[in-house]
C-alpha cells in the first residue's frame, strides 16, 4: 500500500494525470464531491385520506393503492445501508492508514494532530508520505489545509476521493483503491521463509527493498507495527500496523518472487500475528490485481494531491 516523489516511495505505488471538473453538479461549493451524485430521490407521497383497504381482501393496502412505489424504497434503504456499510470500510482503512503514516512521522519527531476529519502533520513529511489524511467524506478541504505546511511538495490523502483542490492549486498524483480481506479462518502453509525485523541492521536491509532511508529503530519499539522480510536471497517484504479492529497491510515489496505468492503469505502471516482481524491497505494496477487474487476485495477509490 503505498504513503509521495521525490516524494517517492513504497508508500506512493503509482501516479495518473487527472483534471477535475469545476462544472460537476456532484461538486458542492466547499470543495467535496458529492459520495454518490447519481443518486435520485425516490418519489415518496404521502398516503391519501381515508381507508384505502382493499375490499377484496383484509390484508391491508392493496399493491394499486400504495402510496408509493414499494421496489423503488426498499432498493433506496439497501442502497443506503450498503453505502453506509463502505464509507464505515473505507473510514477504517483511512483511520489504520494514518496510524502508520503518523508513527513514521512521529519517529522521526515530527508533530502530527487528529480530528474528526483528518490526520496531519504540520511540517512537512517525509518522502513518500502525505501531510494528510482525510478521515471522514465531510472533511472540508480549507480545514485540513490550514493544519499543514502548504508550500511546494505538500501532498493530501483524500481518503474518500471527495476533495477539489485545484482551487489551490494542487494535482491529482495518482488514484487508487482501497481493499479489505476478511480474517483468515484457514491458515495455510508460507512459501517464503519470512522473518519479523527485530534490529535496527534488519530494519536497514528491509528498508532497502523501498530505496528509502526514513525508517528508524524508534519504529520497532511499537507494539502494533511490524516488518517482514524473506532473507537477502528474495529481497520481498511488507509492514503491518494493527489500527482498532483492522491489520494494515503497507510497503509490499516482491523482488525476485512472484507477486501472488507474496500476497498469499502475507495473508497467512498477517492472520498468525493478529488472529481473527481484518486486513486493509490500498492498491493499484498489478499490486490491485495480485491482491484481489488472494481474496482482497475493492471497498471504494481515493486520490492523493499533491501541490
Amino acid at each position: 500500500m503505498p504513503a509521495v516523489p521525490p516524494k517517492r516511495s513504497a508508500c506512493w505505488s503509482g501516479a495518473s494525470a487527472h483534471r477535475a471538473d469545476h462544472d460537476d453538479p456532484g461538486r458542492t461549493r466547499t470543495g467535496q464531491r458529492r459520495m454518490f451524485p447519481n443518486w435520485r430521490k425516490a418519489s415518496v407521497r404521502p398516503p391519501p385520506q381515508g381507508p384505502h383497504r382493499n375490499p377484496s381482501s383484509d390484508i391491508g393496502f392493496s399493491a394499486t393503492q400504495l402510496p408509493f412505489p414499494v421496489e423503488q424504497l426498499i432498493r433506496t434503504v439497501l442502497w443506503m445501508c450498503q453505502d453506509r456499510r463502505v464509507v464505515d470500510l473505507v473510514a477504517e482503512a483511512a483511520t489504520c492508514n494514518a496510524g502508520w503514516c503518523d508513527a513514521v512521522c512521529r519517529s522521526l519527531s515530527l508533530p502530527t494532530r487528529w480530528s474528526d476529519e483528518a490526520w496531519t502533520v504540520a511540517e512537512r513529511s517525509p518522502d513518500g508520505y502525505p501531510d494528510a489524511v482525510t478521515l471522514s467524506p465531510k472533511a472540508e478541504a480549507h480545514n485540513v489545509l490550514q493544519r499543514v505546511d502548504g508550500g511546494v511538495g505538500c501532498s493530501v490523502k483524500d481518503s474518500f476521493a471527495v476533495l477539489d483542490l485545484e482551487p489551490w492549486g494542487f494535482r491529482v498524483l495518482f488514484k487508487a483503491t482501497w481493499i479489505r480481506r476478511t480474517a483468515a479462518r484457514a491458515i495455510g502453509p508460507v512459501t517464503l521463509d519470512w522473518r519479523e525485523v527485530r534490529s535496527a541492521a534488519e530494519l536497514d536491509q528491509w528498508s532497502s527493498g523501498h530505496d528509502l532511508d526514513i525508517f528508524g529503530p524508534a519504529l520497532l519499539d511499537i507494539g502494533d507495527l511490524r516488518f517482514f522480510h524473506s532473507g537477502p536471497g528474495s529481497g520481498a517484504g511488507f509492514a503491518l500496523n494493527r489500527v482498532g479492529r483492522v491489520v494494515g497491510v503497507s510497503n509490499i515489496f516482491v523482488g525476485q518472487e512472484d507477486p501472488i505468492v507474496v500476497w498469499s503469505d502475507l495473508v497467512a502471516v498477517a492472520a498468525r500475528t493478529n488472529p481473527g482481524m481484518d486486513l486493509a491497505g490500498y492498491e493499484l494496477g498489478e499490486d490491485l490485481r495480485s491482491a484481489a487474487a488472494v481474496g482482497f476485495i475493492q471497498t471504494g477509490p481515493l486520490q492523493v494531491w499533491m501541490l
